[in-house]
């Protein structure tokens, strides 16, 4: 035990000084812990770990000083924390009518030593009503990577007008400054930089203390989730409330907040599994192996404890159970995956289809011939009677089952491209997103992801993004009466869960 101990606190060395190789301001993070050790004034610690841990390069420092704050104070600490940021990115679209106002401010670049962050979200924004907040660093744009994009150069991309946005973006809750050319680069925490779901927990926390049940109701719930779809909700364990998983999060417009999730729930069963006592892990991974869900939902109206304000009897708006006090409320529901408001194609080009165009650039050439690489020379009229596995090299197929798509031309394609050359995708040109009222979506051929190889004995492969709109757009000229089809090779992408950390579902 005491080997093991040691070896927490050297690993924290190691840890610390890697992150701030800095002896004075090691000594004062050292400092702090021992101040704590004994006072046990946890608020006291975070305030002077802010000081000092104040840079993306620190933040991890948080989750590490953890081990060090005993049991009792881990939900507060955790609770006054700032957030750190998670491994995955989240999605924002935005799309410009002209040329208005998206309503967010950023600083920094590569002449400023920086990358791309959001210094300023405006009220009743665009940008607002989508979730940005200031801290956030945007990483990409329509799928390019900014880590060496200019100031000037992200401002121009922002700024052209009939345009839809997909931003790649980390939530950090941190601002770089930098008074004077010259001074060294400084960073400072967005106070009250907080989602509304955080804001929510912690309203439901702080309306649940010194409080007593009054009340309890349970709700059951029989969802079936298609592929693609998320129940909008996350739950985990929480002290304060008691023993048992509970719902965390609940997802604005999601199906869980139509079904009636409320953050504070407790999660009774799942599917015949009793939740009352099961670990996390245990509790996440089962709602995971389940497309078809039955669950057992319990709400808990509160009132005050001894010697308290009568104010405290009326609990938060979202805590309070709604549901009748004597039997359980069923509801049911046959989730299909959602569409979103809009989906970033590359560089913010309308959708492939009748009357869009896709602009031409002079350094674009012309793809008019097939392209087989080094792989098999096979006449043009032929290609698509050969195993399309042969068309291509090994390295392009990577493994994967290729297969033929035939798409009945009877109007408009309606789906986005992103990809190409010189973007993240690595020459691949991909699906992002398909829009109602299409071809593409009648075809029931085509998915997110799925790669576009080959279009009329046309390679897609190692190309531009433009390019391959020009292709698709040049073989789809002609009647739109349902009497020709699109001819196409695809790599379709595996199935997907596109849940959340941990605990989302």
């Amino acid at each position: 035990m005491d080997d093991q101990i040691l070896r927490i606190g050297e690993d924290f060395q190691a840890q610390v000084h890697a992150a701030l190789n800095n002896s004075v301001e090691e000594e004062k993070i050292f400092a702090a812990l021992k101040e704590y050790s004994s006072s046990k004034d946890v608020e006291k610690l975070v305030r002077s770990l802010r000081i000092h841990l104040a840079n993306p390069n620190r933040l991890h420092l948080f989750e590490a000083v953890r081990s060090f704050v005993s049991v009792k104070d881990q939900q507060k600490y955790d609770r006054i924390c700032p957030t750190i940021p998670g491994s995955k990115l989240k999605t924002f679209s935005l799309m410009r009518q002209g040329i208005e106002d998206l309503g967010f401010h950023f600083r920094g670049g590569l002449d400023f030593g920086t990358g791309i962050y959001v210094s300023k979200v405006q009220p009743k924004s665009r940008a607002e009503k989508e979730g940005l907040m200031p801290g956030d660093e945007i990483v990409r744009i329509n799928g390019y990577d900014l880590s060496e994009a200019l100031h000037m150069e992200v401002l121009l991309l922002l700024k052209r007008p009939n345009q839809t946005l997909e931003l790649k973006v980390k939530r950090v809750g941190l601002l770089p400054n930098r008074a004077n050319d010259g001074d060294e680069l400084s960073w400072f925490f967005v106070e009250g930089n907080k989602s509304e779901a955080d804001k929510m927990l912690e309203a439901v926390s702080s309306d649940r203390q010194n409080l007593q049940v009054a009340g309890e109701s349970d709700h059951k719930v029989h969802v079936t989730l298609k592929p693609g779809a998320k129940l909008g909700c996350g739950i985990g364990n929480n002290e304060d409330w008691g023993k048992g998983i509970f719902v965390c999060r609940v997802s604005p417009g999601g199906i869980a907040e139509t079904l009636g999730f409320k953050v504070g729930d407790q999660v009774m069963e799942v599917n015949g599994t009793s939740y009352v006592d099961i670990s996390h892990e245990d509790a996440v991974m089962n709602l995971k192996t389940s497309r078809h869900l039955t669950v057992i939902l319990r709400s808990r109206k509160f009132k005050p404890g001894p010697g308290k304000d009568s104010k405290a009897s009326v609990p938060n708006s979202q805590t309070a159970s709604t549901l009748p006090q004597a039997n359980q409320r069923v509801t049911t529901a046959d989730v299909n995956p959602a569409p979103k408001a809009s989906a970033a194609a590359q560089q913010g080009k309308p959708p492939v289809g009748k009357g869009n165009p896709a602009p031409k650039t002079p350094a674009t050439k012309e793809v008019d011939e097939p392209v087989y690489a080094v792989v098999k020379k096979v006449p043009k009229d032929k290609w698509w009677k050969v195993d399309p596995e042969t068309l291509f090299t090994p390295e392009q197929v990577d493994g994967r089952v290729l297969k033929k798509v035939s798409i009945k031309k009877d109007g408009p394609l309606n789906m986005f491209l992103e990809g190409g050359n010189k973007t993240p995708q690595g020459g691949k040109i991909v699906v992002s997103d398909i829009y109602p009222d299409g071809s593409a979506l009648r075809s029931k051929e085509l998915k997110k992801g799925d790669q576009i190889m080959m279009c009329e004995g046309v390679s897609l492969v190692n190309i531009s993004l433009e390019e391959a709109e020009e292709t698709i757009m040049k073989h789809m000229s002609g009647p739109m009466d349902g009497s020709q089809y699109l001819r196409l090779i695809i790599a379709p992408s595996p199935p997907k869960d596109y849940e959340d950390e941990i605990t989302f579902f």
